[in-house]
This record gives C-alpha cells, sequence and structure tokens, in this order.
C-alpha cells in the first residue's frame, strides 16, 4: 500500500513538471534548465477530406438566390469566421460581406442565414492542437458565388 501511495505521489510531481513545462512552452520560456527557446508546436485544424472536401461540402449545400440570379444581384466576396472547437464541433459562424443596398437587406439576410446554417451543421473537424492539447480555433473562409 505505501508503495502505490509513493508511485502516486511521484506520479503527481511528474505530472505537475510536465504541466509546468506545458505552460513555460506555450509562453515561450526556456524549458529544463536550458539556454534554448522552447517554441509551441501549433497544428491548424483539419476538414474531413481536406481543402478540396471543404470546397464541395460550401459549393453543394450553399444556393445563390434565385431572386439574385434573375435581377443580376451579385453579393461580392463574402467571408465566413467560425469557430472550430476542441472538440471539432464549429461554432460563432458570422458572415460578412460589402454593404448591401437596402431592397436587397431581406434576400441578403435570408442568405446569410442559410450560409450559417450550413457551416454549423458541417462534420466535425479535426481540431487544431498547441502541443498536442486540442485548442479552439477562428477559421476563416473567403469565397464568391459566381451566378450563371
Amino acid at each position: 500500500m505505501i508503495r502505490c501511495i509513493v508511485f502516486v505521489g511521484v506520479y503527481l510531481i511528474v505530472t505537475l513538471v510536465h504541466a509546468q513545462n506545458a505552460v513555460d512552452v506555450m509562453r515561450g520560456r526556456a524549458v529544463s534548465g536550458t539556454d534554448t527557446l522552447a517554441r509551441p508546436v501549433k497544428i491548424g485544424p483539419r476538414y474531413p477530406g481536406g481543402p478540396e472536401a471543404l470546397m464541395d461540402y460550401v459549393a453543394y449545400r450553399i444556393k445563390y438566390p434565385k431572386t439574385f440570379q434573375r435581377k443580376g444581384f451579385n453579393t461580392g466576396p463574402l467571408t465566413v469566421k467560425f469557430l472550430i472547437q476542441t472538440d471539432g464541433r464549429v461554432g460563432d459562424v458570422q458572415v460578412t460581406s460589402r454593404p448591401t443596398p437596402p431592397e436587397w437587406a431581406d434576400e441578403m439576410s435570408n442568405y446569410v442565414t442559410q450560409i450559417r446554417k450550413v457551416f454549423l451543421r458541417m462534420p466535425r473537424w479535426e481540431p487544431a492542437r498547441l502541443n498536442g492539447v486540442p485548442i479552439n480555433y477562428s477559421y476563416s473562409l473567403p469565397f464568391q458565388v459566381e451566378a450563371n
């Protein structure tokens, strides 16, 4: 029984040392008494299937409003900013565009709502990681729809 307690005590100390090292690495401090500056290892998020699959997902699901097509209205470039959470889910979706003329405001609002729903329903991403630990990651995806 004493060995178990000692082992657990050593494990906790080792865990705390590793946790402090991770904090030091994230803050850019040298670790383990070396003069070398430790750099954090950051890996960005990944959509299942890669960038081409992401473009296919967006292109297939976002429908350009027929009213815009008929009347020749071009929304111009749009940017979708969203958060990829530590579990890979997408949240906090925001769509930005150029200013919309008042006569198109309702249609544009409906279009933006559609875009938000498409992004919120995305399959889970492989989350970004910092030193192997999943982190929230803000992602920005610019795109433009070409109406034929």
